[in-house]
C-alpha cells in the first residue's frame, strides 16, 4: 500500500465532510463576454468585439445583403426561415413549427380570450406590451425611443 502524507490523509470526520462541501459547492459563473467596444453601448459583445446592433453577429450570405443571419445562414427576407408544419399552410413559422393561426404563439391570459399575448403573457387589449412613458399616452412604446412612442420620442429629441 502506498504511503500518504499527514495532509492528505486523516481520520478526523470534521475534516472529511468540510473537504467534500467545499468541492460540491457551486461557484459562482462569471461571464468573461467583453462589452461592445462602441462607445457608450452597454450590450455583451457577440462577434468582432460588437453587439447585434452594432454588427456583431453572422450575416446573410446573399450578396449585396448586409442583414444579420436567422437560420441557414441567411436573414428572413433570404429564407433565414421555417415554414408551418401544419399541413395545406403556407405561413411562415414562429414557434414549435407553427404560425400564429395554427399555435405559434402564446395566447392570452385574460379568460376566453382567443388573442396572441404579447410581453408579459395578455394581449394588447388586455394590458400586454409595452406602453408610452409620456402621461396620458396610451400608445405603443419602442425601446429604441426609451419607451416612449414614435410621436412623442419625435418630440422629446425635437
Amino acid at each position: 500500500m502506498a504511503a500518504l502524507c499527514s495532509e492528505c490523509f486523516s481520520s478526523s470526520d470534521e475534516e472529511l465532510s468540510d473537504a467534500s462541501t467545499a468541492a460540491s459547492a457551486p461557484h459562482p459563473r462569471k461571464t468573461h463576454t467583453p462589452p461592445c467596444q462602441v462607445e457608450g453601448c452597454k450590450n455583451l459583445s457577440v462577434s468582432r468585439g460588437l453587439c447585434v446592433r452594432h454588427g456583431g453577429g453572422s450575416k446573410c450570405t446573399e450578396p449585396g445583403c448586409n442583414k444579420r443571419a436567422k437560420l441557414c445562414q441567411r436573414c428572413f427576407q433570404h429564407g433565414g426561415y421555417k415554414m408551418c408544419t401544419e399541413p395545406g399552410c403556407n405561413k411562415k413559422a414562429k414557434r414549435y413549427g407553427h404560425c400564429w393561426s395554427h399555435g405559434g404563439g402564446h395566447i392570452c391570459e385574460a379568460p376566453e380570450c382567443t388573442k396572441v399575448s404579447t410581453q408579459g403573457g395578455f394581449c394588447w387589449a388586455h394590458g400586454g406590451g409595452n406602453r408610452c412613458k409620456h402621461e396620458d399616452c396610451n400608445r405603443r412604446s419602442y425601446q429604441k425611443y426609451d419607451y416612449y412612442c414614435m410621436r412623442h420620442a419625435k418630440s422629446i429629441t425635437a
